[in-house]
């Protein structure tokens, strides 16, 4: 990418983030209140995932899923695009990019905020809840409606990007579309259970 659509993707950022962030907090307005050290908690573990990432063909495969999950189910899409947000940073300066990189931040910025609002008005509309919602099969259901459009949202976006901005070539069904859809279905069962175990066990679920 040329220094001029470096540029024109950084003004793009600073004016669309604060408007999305704005429609993330209006979609669900966060209840925090006595849970600062869960939400610490969970922002650490969140930094911790993102900072070992698994790299397939030269791109960083975002292993949070799992943890950001169990947030949004529980904390709402602000508290969760935060946090994303914050561990997207982290796997980043993991990363080490350089300066001639740099336009990775606003992109990788939008692209998961975009994924993360896709996902939770999917969520919405199938009737999903957010805090201590206990198990049955509507709520299953609209978690796995939740996590199918969390994936192929990412991936529809991420080739998108590629075809327009890096003039690669459009593809879908790929070895690395496999490997993700693998690693999805794995972590998200992880997910579930971190929610659940969170809504009995409280705190002590981070550790285990």
């Amino acid at each position: 990418m040329n220094r001029k659509g470096q540029l024109l993707l950084w003004v793009i950022w600073i004016i669309t983030f604060p408007f999305l962030l704005w429609i993330s907090y209006q979609m669900s307005p966060p209840t925090i209140t006595g849970l600062e050290f869960d939400l610490i908690s969970f922002l650490l573990l969140m930094c911790l995932v993102a900072f070992w990432p698994i790299i397939i063909n030269d791109t960083p495969v975002f292993y949070i899923q799992g943890v950001s999950l169990a947030v949004f189910l529980y904390f709402g899409l602000f508290v969760e695009i935060i946090f994303t947000q914050v561990a997207l940073i982290a796997l980043l300066s993991k990363l080490r990019i350089s300066r001639k990189d740099l336009y990775r931040i606003p992109l990788n910025s939008l692209l998961f905020i975009s994924i993360s609002i896709i996902g939770a008005i999917v969520f919405n509309l199938v009737g999903g809840t957010h805090g201590g919602t206990e198990y049955s099969a509507h709520f299953l259901s609209a978690i796995i409606a939740y996590e199918a459009a969390i994936f192929l949202s990412n991936q529809l976006l991420l080739n998108a990007i590629k075809s327009l901005l890096f003039k690669e070539r459009f593809e879908i069904l790929t070895r690395s579309f496999l490997w993700e859809f693998l690693t999805s279905i794995i972590v998200f069962p992880i997910g579930v259970a971190l929610y659940f175990l969170y809504l009995e066990v409280g705190i002590a679920s981070i550790l285990l």
